[in-house]
């Protein structure tokens, strides 16, 4: 598990009469398992300042619970899982001659989650299978944001599991065979 904070990056200026300026904090959490590290895996333990950020808990029970539960009748379990959370705060302005024409701020909260089915020789990650994006609750709400997890991490498995068989198909036919290890 690896927790990266990326500092506040300025957005590129948009050209014209008018300027605007924004930037944007990304708080990056990268928490990813694998099958021939689950005692590494379960040895490890989020920091004593990350426990009580609710994020970061809702993160580790999803992860806990996928690599538990998210299994499906004659498809593989998975031998990775990531989640990555942006939380995005933007803040744009105009002017026009010194004066503040008009001012925006938003903020968002997005997942990205990629489930990787076989091995780490032929993987999943082809096509549909290298995850899915989606959006998180502003608040910090930890059953709201567990189900988000969840929903991503089955649909990211369903769509792993598509493409892994497509992709083996795709191999078996044109009788590849890959020098290179698809995890290298």
């Amino acid at each position: 598990m690896s927790i990266v904070i990326s500092p506040a990056r300025p957005f590129a200026r948009i050209p014209g009469r008018v300027r605007r300026w924004g930037t944007a904090a990304i708080l990056s959490v990268f928490i990813a398992a694998s099958a021939s590290t689950a005692a590494h895996a379960q040895q490890a333990q989020l920091p004593a300042a990350a426990a009580s950020d609710p994020i970061l808990r809702a993160l580790q029970a999803e992860l806990t619970r996928s690599k538990a539960q998210l299994k499906m009748e004659n498809v593989d379990a998975p031998f990775y899982i990531e989640y990555r959370v942006f939380d995005v705060e933007q803040f744009d302005a105009n002017a026009a001659f010194g004066s503040l024409r008009s001012q925006n701020r938003s903020r968002l909260r997005l997942i990205r989650a990629v489930v990787r089915l076989g091995d780490y020789k032929i993987d999943s990650f082809f096509n549909a299978g290298q995850g899915i994006s989606d959006i998180l609750p502003l608040d910090n709400d930890e059953p709201a944001i567990r189900h988000q997890v969840w929903l991503a991490s089955d649909q990211a498995y369903k769509r792993a599991s598509e493409a892994f068989s497509n992709k083996k198909a795709m191999l078996k036919q044109l009788n590849v065979d890959q020098p290179v290890d698809d995890f290298a």
